[in-house]
């Protein structure tokens, strides 16, 4: 995960996606949700 990770949230969530369709949109949420907290 951290490998991935490494190379951004978009290789992330083509990870998820790949894996779980559904899952993406609860990955995409988290991933914008983060970048809200941070900035």
């Amino acid at each position: 995960m951290q490998a991935v990770s490494r190379r951004g949230p978009t290789a992330v969530n083509s990870a998820k996606a790949y894996l779980d369709p559904q899952a993406d949109q609860m990955a995409m949420y988290s991933t914008h949700h983060k970048k809200l907290v941070t900035q």
